[in-house]
């Protein structure tokens, strides 16, 4: 409004871009990390995501009501999916299935990933965890991880875009392209890629 001769805030710096998590496991890095795991709850949660790609919030707020093990799905609510617009669908592995089974039996109402308390698994706990698992294995991981690798293992084991990005619960294929694809960290993979498009 031309109030003020110059900006009270011209020296706080920019906010930085959050920095992207570069990190996917392997098959060999998931075995390393999982072997370190001895609490079944929490064991559980890691093997669920492993093998569905869900987000970790998905894993940790999952409610009997949400699962239907007949038809091997789960299904949040648009009120409770990320973005509130459509339903989410996450579709169960045969060990998935397994993992939650026993799992609903004990707990029939409510979460159903708890600790030895009875409660809840939060976002905190799950960092202090992996904050432990860090350190054990002297590298970065995270939760989040598990999913980038679902994405990237899958594309390298040839699954179309399309439809991992569905598995996944993406509302635009491009976010598989820019978020989850850590192929540029896997050169063995592009030259077999690329050997393979010159050999056809």
């Amino acid at each position: 409004m031309g109030l003020l001769a110059s900006s009270p805030v011209s020296h706080v710096p920019e906010k930085p871009a959050p920095k992207r998590r570069e990190v996917a496991y392997s098959n060999q890095d998931w075995q390393q990390l999982r072997g370190l795991v001895k609490d079944n709850a929490f064991g559980d949660l890691l093997d669920f995501m492993w093998e569905t790609g869900c987000r970790p919030l998905e894993a940790r707020t999952m409610e009997s009501r949400h699962i239907n093990l007949d038809s091997g799905v789960v299904i949040f609510p648009p009120s409770k999916a990320k973005g509130a617009q459509r339903e989410r669908v996450i579709y169960l592995t045969d060990k998935a299935i397994e993992i939650y089974r026993h799992r609903i039996a004990r707990f029939p109402e409510g979460t159903i990933i708890r600790n030895r308390a009875k409660r809840p698994l939060t976002k905190d706990a799950i960092n202090c965890r992996f904050g432990r698992l860090r350190k054990k294995l002297g590298r970065k991981a995270n939760a989040y991880a598990i999913r980038h690798s679902y994405a990237t293992n899958g594309l390298i084991d040839g699954m179309d875009s399309l439809t991992l990005s569905q598995l996944m619960g993406h509302a635009d294929i491009s976010t598989l392209a820019k978020k989850y694809a850590h192929l540029a960290n896997n050169p063995t993979y592009l030259r077999e890629r690329a050997q393979r498009t010159r050999s056809s």
